[in-house]
């Protein structure tokens, strides 16, 4: 199940990025943060998602970086611009929306609550300053 999350979220940023899209020029390289906000080690955490973006750096000519957050973090990475992107649960995206005016570029709907996968708690909401 964790490979089919970040293999949506990987193809999510992908087709969400219309200035990156895929393509070779001799400028230097755009560099993309996202923060993954999760109640997790860094580490850990750094593990489950380094492949998510290495496989965008590699699709999409340019380098992006994993950036751990924990939830009281985010805001203030959102202040510092030290992330164009973010990925966490609604609540908190809800939140960033209000107080940063983020938008969403995408989000995990689950119906089936009767699948175990879709009785986790997770959702995957990418948010990036407007």
């Amino acid at each position: 199940m964790k490979s089919v999350r970040w293999a949506v979220c990987a193809l999510v940023l992908l087709f969400s990025f219309p200035a990156v899209h895929c393509h070779v020029s001799a400028a230097p390289r755009q560099k993309f943060r996202i923060a993954v906000v999760r109640d997790s080690s860094p580490e850990r955490l750094l593990k489950e998602w380094q492949a998510t973006a290495q496989y965008l750096s590699n699709a999409c000519g340019a380098d992006f970086e994993i950036v751990p957050a924990m939830y009281g973090q985010l805001e203030s990475l959102l202040d510092l611009g030290a992330v164009e992107y973010f990925i966490s649960d609604p609540v908190l995206f809800v939140q960033m929306e209000k107080s940063h005016g983020v938008r969403c570029l995408s989000t995990r709907e689950c119906g089936d609550f009767k699948v175990k996968e879709h009785a986790e708690f997770g959702v995957a909401v990418l948010g990036g300053q407007a």
